[in-house]
């Protein structure tokens, strides 16, 4: 369990380390725009390293590294990449094996090797045969590791006769000629006792059979990758750590794992790296380990490299990584409270972080920085500098210097026409003043696919309309029509419907209102919509003309919905939960209803509540029991939220930034669901002065205990849950509680007491 621990302990400290001004680490690619492509240091060997929420970046372009010990081979054997790759990777040992010994070969991979070829590579052959058989071994054996034996290779180098393999090594290596294939044996000696644990060992054959031939190609560097394993198991840090470094320095396919192996040593000195680094590149690598894995800086990092070596491919790595920093505490998708700041011009992009510990300083001092090196004579190429001057210009809103810089950019590099294109159109449409006409037939001319696709486009002028109180198009751009269901008030709900009544829409209005529409029958659906909404602020009339218009929108409704529920069980059957109480005194109340003839029935049982009499006190009761019903507590409580599924959630509370939350989260929140128990409180405490009968005097008094239960949710803000504690409901001083504890003696008492545990302790607490 412990070596479990361990390994999840080491596999966490794998994740990237962030520079001491990342405040959000925590946070996923989703929450942030991430505009700045990083991949335009156009150095492949580096994109690992590159700012990223896993331990290392995963490239998303075509790129390729190439392997730079196939690479080696392609020059040795004299082959192209893809012959010389298949060979060694993929090429089984017996196919090898027949090349050597001029047997025949149904391989069409292999047809380069001709006779004349294998003659002159025979014995690269047999060393690549020999390896091909260590291969599958190469690993350490460990028994007793969770980790290896979860996921490490079938075999180990246990099984293997370490004497038998060492001296057919070491006879190969002293009878070998050639310096690149003498060098290759020494790299499995020291591989080899490196993975037997005989780190002595290992150490010693590094210096014997590789640095002897003073020969310092790509495999040189895999056999001190290996080298430095076995130091480290000797507990040799300071050794073991510089000659990882040495590895990260000069190898391309090996730095990655170098890294990792230095960050596996929790004390790494990087003041010994770069005492003992020699060349440029050992120290700038020195000088970019530093900033990428210490919580220094990485303006100090990247200022000492370039202070030397101005176009180094390291400093533009800790910048790409540092825009990236900047992105995810500026260009966040989700806007909160927290996210508040005097800025006035809500335009995107939104600078606006004072809230959060040195962010706006180290903005600042990375826009100096970049800009400084684009401006500088000693940079030989400046189109990294000035890309990356012209967005940190955007997102400070100086769109003037942005395009100065973003002219300057050659685009004769993919990667970078890909990104100033780009940064162009969203300079292009982030400058304008306001989105007129005019202007949307410009931009949709210009960018009509990207604003199809761009999700950051999209939102820009989302939050534009916003601005402009055009709510349709901004709501529109975002969601489908069908989301009004979730999101509707009145007054955006008028606002769409005008749009989509809008005659001679320009293309991008055109767009806009055919992204949005996922409904088939328009107009009926706003009628519908508006249905839904009239009757849930009980404006039973203009509820009832809407639903006339809405034939494909109907549901079948119970006249349970106008019972009582004489148990709390939302999974139980319907007719189990709820109870009927003199429906049948209102002949026109059908079994089944669909949504019309639902409010017909409200509107005549409303109009039979007019009168002062026992009729009109059962016909408000009825009505007050459909309200409560189809309230957040309520059975029915799916029916005005458009028949969806059944909803607990409930929050008065939205997290709102005025028009700058892209989302249009005004809406998050559906207001007209919060008053529908308010309107039953009315109906029943009409009906309960109109009642002189006890029974009737009960049922009604229940009710309003229940709605008086709500209420004390909502002024307390409680979530609702069938089976909270005491503590969020309400007992003590509950007013309709003690009104029915007045009608002791009628059956529904009895009944009530029975079935409602809330009520029950009530009336123990009255003995």
């Amino acid at each position: 369990m412990k070596k479990t621990i361990f390994y999840i302990l080491i596999s966490l400290s794998a994740i990237e380390q962030s520079f001491a001004c990342s405040w959000d680490d925590d946070w996923i690619d989703n929450y942030y725009y991430n505009l700045f492509q990083q991949e335009i240091i156009d150095s492949p060997q580096y994109y690992p390293f590159l700012r990223t929420n896993f331990p290392y970046y995963n490239n998303s372009d075509n790129d390729t590294l190439k392997n730079d010990n196939i690479e080696e081979w392609q020059t040795h054997l004299k082959l192209n990449y893809e012959d010389a790759e298949y060979l060694v990777f993929v090429a089984s040992r017996d196919d090898v094996q027949k090349l050597i010994d001029g047997k025949s070969l149904d391989n069409e991979r292999l047809k380069f090797a001709t006779a004349t070829w294998i003659a002159k590579h025979k014995q690269a052959l047999r060393y690549i045969a020999y390896a091909k058989y260590l291969e599958p071994y190469m690993s350490i054996s460990d028994t007793d590791n969770w980790y290896y034996n979860e996921y490490a290779k079938k075999h180990s180098v246990a099984e293997l006769d370490y004497a038998d393999v060492l001296n057919v090594l070491k006879k190969s290596w002293k009878a070998e000629k050639d310096k690149e294939l003498k060098l290759r044996y020494g790299y499995q000696m020291v591989r080899l006792a490196h993975y037997s644990k005989k780190y002595a060992d290992a150490v010693s054959y590094f210096s014997d059979y590789v640095e002897v031939l003073k020969y310092k190609p790509a495999m040189y560097y895999y056999a001190l990758d290996q080298m430095a394993g076995a130091q480290r198991g000797l507990e040799q840090t300071d050794d073991a750590n510089f000659n990882f470094l040495t590895v990260f320095a000069h190898s391309n396919s090996l730095k990655q794992s170098a890294l990792t192996s230095i960050r596996f040593s929790h004390d790494a000195d990087f003041d010994t790296f770069l005492q003992k680094s020699q060349s440029t590149d050992e120290i700038n690598d020195a000088y970019l380990l530093l900033g990428f894995m210490s919580f220094s800086d990485p303006l100090a990092a990247a200022g000492k490299i370039v202070a030397s070596t101005p176009d180094a491919i390291q400093a533009k790595l800790l910048i790409a990584r540092a825009v990236n920093d900047i992105e995810r505490i500026y260009n966040l998708k989700y806007l909160s409270a927290d996210d508040i700041c005097n800025d006035t011009d809500k335009r995107y992009p939104i600078i606006c972080a004072e809230h959060r510990e040195n962010a706006e300083s180290f903005f600042q001092r990375t826009l100096t920085f970049v800009q400084l090196m684009a401006n500088k004579s000693s940079v030989r190429e400046k189109n990294f500098w000035n890309l990356t001057t012209s967005y940190l210009q955007f997102l400070n809103k100086d769109f003037t210097t942005a395009k100065l810089y973003l002219d300057k950019v050659d685009t004769s590099n993919a990667k970078y026409k890909n990104q100033k294109t780009n940064l162009s159109m969203y300079i292009d449409i982030c400058e304008q003043p306001s989105i007129t006409s005019a202007v949307e037939t410009e931009l949709y001319g210009k960018y009509k696919d990207e604003i199809v696709a761009d999700e950051f486009v999209t939102d820009v002028l989302a939050n534009r309309y916003f601005l402009q109180k055009d709510y349709a198009k901004s709501f529109l751009l975002n969601n489908n029509i069908s989301e009004l269901e979730n999101n509707t008030d009145m007054e955006l709900l008028a606002a769409v419907e005008a749009f989509y009544q809008k005659p001679n829409k320009n293309a991008m209005e055109t767009f806009i209102a055919q992204k949005g529409n996922n409904v088939t029958y328009i107009q009926e659906y706003f009628y519908y919509l508006w249905g839904n909404i009239y009757l849930a602020k009980g404006d039973l009339e203009k509820s009832y003309q809407a639903f006339k218009n809405t034939n494909h929108y109907d549901i079948d409704i119970s006249n349970n919905i106008f019972a009582y529920n004489r148990i709390e069980c939302f999974n139980c059957a319907e007719d189990e939960v709820m109870k009927h109480d003199y429906i049948s005194d209102f002949p026109f109340i059908k079994d089944t209803m669909n949504i019309e003839e639902m409010v017909e029935a409200l509107l005549q049982l409303q109009k039979t509540g007019q009168k002062n009499s026992t009729i009109a006190s059962k016909a408000n009761y009825l009505i007050g029991n459909f309200f409560y019903n189809v309230s957040r507590t309520g059975y029915y409580r799916y029916i005005l939220r458009f028949a969806n599924s059944v909803k607990f959630e409930y929050n008065k509370k939205s997290d709102i930034y005025g028009g700058i939350y892209l989302k249009f989260n005004r809406y998050s929140y559906p207001h007209y669901y919060e008053n529908q128990t308010s309107i039953a409180f009315d109906y029943l405490q009409k009906a309960y002065a109109q009642a002189t009968d006890n029974e009737l005097k009960a049922r009604i008094a229940f009710a309003l205990s229940k709605c008086e239960q709500e209420e004390f949710y909502d002024e307390n803000e409680v979530s609702y849950l069938w089976y909270s504690s005491k503590d969020n409901v309400m007992i003590s001083n509950r007013k309709y509680f003690a009104e029915l504890y007045k009608y002791k003696k009628t059956s529904f008492y009895e009944e009530v007491k029975t079935n409602c545990k809330y009520f029950e302790y009530y009336v123990s607490l009255m003995k």
